[in-house]
C-alpha cells in the first residue's frame, strides 16, 4: 500500500489470501478493509463500501472489544453514512451514522490515554452530525488532546475548532502548528480558515499556495494547489493568461491523466463562494472558459497546445464522470474488480505448502 494505485490492487489480494487462512484474525481484517477501501475509491471516489465490507467491520465489533478494532469498524460505518447523505438516502446515512457513534461511545470508554486512538475518535466525531454526541463527551476528548505536542493532533484539533466551534482564531492557532510541521492538510485547511477571517482578494492567496508547490513536491499533492490557483484565476481575477500558465504547470505534472481530470472534478474552492459545490462543475465550466479564451487569436503556441493537451484530458473516461448537475451521484456498477483474483498458480503452491507445514504461522509473525 505503500505503491497506490497498483500496489493496493495486490495488497488486497494477498490480504484476501490472509483472511482466506484465518478469517477472523482481527489484524488481517483492518489491512484488508483499508486495501478494500482504497481499490474501491479509485475505481469510483464516492463508491458505498460492499456488503463484505460491512459485514468485516460487524466481525472487527464481535470479535472482542479491542478500542482499535472499534474505531475501524465505525470509520467504516462512518463512511458509507456521508455517502449515502451525498446521495440523499437519509434513511440508511442516519443508520449508518449512529451504528459509528455508538461503537465510538463504546471505545470512548476502552481508550484511556492513549493519543493516538483519541485522536481518532475525535477525527470521526467531527465527520458524524454534531447531534450524535453530547457537548460533555466531545469536550472531554478535546481537552484531555489539547496539552498535547503532536502535529497529527493540531490538525484535527484545528478541524475540531473549524467545523464543530466556527471558533476560526482558535483553528488557525492550531492548524499553524501543523502546518509548521509540515502537515499537508493542516496547511490546506488553514487557508480555508484565513479565507474565512478576511475576504480572499485580501489575503495572499496564489502567493501563498505557490510557497506550498515549492515545499510539497508529491504530484497529487501539487494537483490539489494549482487547482485552487485555477479556481482563484477563475472566480476572484478571471485572468486567462494565468488560468492558461498554471494549467500548464498542472498538465506536465508526473502523474497519470485520470488522476489529473479527477481531482478537477471534485475540486471545491477554500474560500467562499455559491459555486462549484457539485461534481463537474468547475471542469466544465473551465472548458467553457477555455473554449472562449481559444478565439482570441493572440495566443501562443504553447498556450494552444496546453488548450489541446486539456482537451484530450476531458475525453478521458473514468467512473468519477457519473455525476450529474441535479443530483449529486449517479450510480454505476463497478464490481468487476471484485470478480479478479490473483490467479493463483500461487494459490495452489500456497495450499500444498500449507499441506506441508501447516506449522509455519505459529514460526512467523508476519506484520501487516
Amino acid at each position: 500500500m505503500e505503491y497506490p494505485p497498483k500496489g493496493n490492487v495486490i495488497a488486497l489480494n494477498f490480504a484476501d489470501q490472509a483472511r482466506a487462512l484465518h478469517p477472523t484474525e482481527p489484524e488481517w481484517i483492518i489491512v484488508w478493509l483499508k486495501a478494500k477501501g482504497r481499490v474501491r475509491r479509485y475505481g469510483q471516489s464516492f463508491a458505498m463500501p460492499g456488503d463484505d465490507e460491512i459485514d468485516a467491520a460487524k466481525m472487527l465489533c464481535s470479535i472482542k472489544r479491542n478500542p482499535s478494532h472499534l474505531i475501524r469498524a465505525s470509520q467504516l460505518y462512518n463512511e458509507a453514512g456521508y455517502i449515502n447523505k451525498l446521495k440523499n438516502n437519509h434513511n440508511e446515512s442516519t443508520k449508518f451514522f449512529k451504528l459509528s457513534s455508538d461503537i465510538i461511545k463504546i471505545s470512548i470508554e476502552l481508550v484511556n490515554d492513549d493519543v493516538n486512538q483519541l485522536n481518532s475518535l475525535l477525527l470521526t466525531c467531527i465527520e458524524c452530525p454534531n447531534e450524535c454526541f453530547s457537548s460533555s463527551m466531545i469536550e472531554n476528548l478535546v481537552t484531555k488532546l489539547s496539552s498535547v505536542k503532536n502535529s497529527c493532533v493540531d490538525q484535527v484539533l484545528g478541524l475540531y475548532y473549524l467545523k464543530y466551534e466556527k471558533d476560526y482564531v482558535k483553528a488557525k492557532m492550531y492548524l499553524s502548528r501543523g502546518m509548521a510541521a509540515g502537515q499537508f492538510s493542516s496547511s490546506m485547511q488553514l487557508i480555508k480558515v484565513e479565507c474565512l477571517l478576511q475576504p480572499v482578494n485580501q489575503f495572499p492567496f496564489v502567493k501563498t499556495l505557490s510557497m506550498m508547490y515549492e515545499v510539497f513536491q508529491n504530484p497529487n499533492r501539487r494537483l490539489i494547489i494549482i487547482s485552487q490557483i485555477l479556481l482563484y484565476y477563475t472566480i476572484i481575477e478571471n485572468n486567462p493568461k494565468q488560468i492558461l500558465w498554471y494549467l500548464k504547470l498542472y498538465l506536465d505534472e508526473d502523474i497519470e491523466d485520470t488522476f489529473k481530470k479527477r481531482n478537477l472534478i471534485f475540486t471545491r474552492p477554500l474560500f467562499y463562494t455559491d459555486r462549484y459545490c457539485r461534481p463537474n462543475k468547475f471542469l466544465n465550466e473551465l472548458s467553457v472558459n477555455l473554449k472562449k479564451i481559444m478565439n482570441n487569436n493572440d495566443l501562443s503556441k504553447e498556450e494552444k497546445n496546453t488548450f489541446d493537451r486539456f482537451n484530450k484530458i476531458l475525453k478521458l473516461n473514468i467512473d468519477d464522470n457519473h455525476f450529474n448537475d441535479n443530483k449529486t451521484f449517479v450510480p454505476k456498477n463497478n464490481d468487476s474488480w471484485r470478480k479478479k483474483r490473483v490467479d493463483l498458480s500461487e494459490k495452489k503452491c500456497n495450499e500444498s505448502h500449507q499441506q506441508k507445514n501447516e506449522s509455519w504461522r505459529r514460526k512467523r509473525d508476519p506484520k501487516p
